[in-house]
């Protein structure tokens, strides 16, 4: 007797449909973390150095702690316009 196998037919049921859909959201989820997470260390590592003074402006930043502090509040501003970027489209 000769048995013949059947491979299983791919049938699009609803629960694959919505296990599609949720693989694709935390993939997007996942690599919208990641960004700004790597966007937030750059920015914390820029700020320490700024810190210790190992990091120097050009003279017209450089004159002021003003200065100084407006360019580390425009990197703050920058992570947070990516992170609202990255994690919009919801």
């Amino acid at each position: 007797m000769e048995i013949h196998y059947r491979e299983p037919e791919d049938e699009h049921t609803e629960r694959s449909d919505r296990d599609v859909e949720e693989t694709r959201w935390m993939v997007r989820e996942g690599v919208g973390v990641a960004v700004v997470s790597m966007f937030g260390l750059l920015v914390l590592v820029f700020g320490l150095l700024m810190v210790t003074g190992v990091v120097s402006f050009p003279a017209p930043l450089n004159a002021s702690a003003i200065g100084t502090l407006s360019v580390f509040v425009a990197l703050v501003l920058g992570l947070f316009v990516v992170s609202v970027w990255s994690w919009g489209g919801r």
